[in-house]
């Protein structure tokens, strides 16, 4: 990309200002998705930014559920003027009266699991263990905000942890298997261990 326009610089600074999901991202920028798509895949291919998704088995689509600028993409904003912030801004403020989309999920007991698992964090390759915590991040941020609960973000947070432990998973991982099959089983995902997952899943990619 030899230059990069006003659309690509929107998309960085939305990113920038905390819409990390595929789903904010598209209601920050007023665009389709698969408009939407085609310029994360572009800024990501040129090196501005990084995306990370997951394959949902109930929608048959790949996920965005997070991206994050890189420091090329920040040295862009910076470069034509915009500002970058240090912190992440929520997304927009679901309407009260919207109604909940999750019922009967023990919040609780995920935040329990997520807690055990982060004991052990340690046990998982270095390699590994970032993205791990990020994601735990996420699912816990997503637990934490009544208004941001959607099951199927949770899901996707969720398969994303298992896809990236599935090596460990494979080799026993006996300190995560009750915490993993406790949030499973309040999400309602049908999980096989050491196999992961009833239904097949593909790669995540990056």
């Amino acid at each position: 990309m030899a230059r990069l326009n006003d659309r690509h610089l929107k998309i960085l600074r939305v990113i920038d200002e905390g819409n990390i999901t595929g789903e904010d991202i598209v209601k920050a920028l007023d665009s389709s998705v698969q408009m939407t798509s085609y310029y994360l895949n572009t800024l990501a291919d040129d090196g501005y930014l990084k995306v990370a998704r997951v394959y949902d088995n109930e929608t048959r689509e790949f996920l965005v559920v997070r991206a994050y600028l890189t420091d090329q993409g920040k040295a862009s904003l910076e470069s034509a003027g915009i500002k970058t912030s240090d912190t992440i801004v929520n997304s927009p403020i679901v309407s009260p009266s919207t109604p909940p989309q999750i019922q009967a999920i023990d919040y609780a007991r995920i935040a329990q699991s997520i807690a055990q698992i982060n004991t052990q964090i340690n046990l998982i390759p270095e390699n590994r263990r970032e993205l791990i915590e990020v994601y735990l991040e996420d699912l816990q941020n997503e637990c934490n905000i009544a208004y941001r609960r959607k099951l199927i973000r949770l899901k996707a947070y969720f398969l994303a942890i298992i896809n990236i432990l599935s090596p460990i998973l494979k080799q026993g991982g006996e300190p995560f298997r009750q915490p993993l099959e406790t949030i499973a089983s309040q999400l309602q995902i049908s999980l096989q261990l050491p196999l992961q997952l009833a239904e097949e899943m593909p790669e995540k990619t990056l």
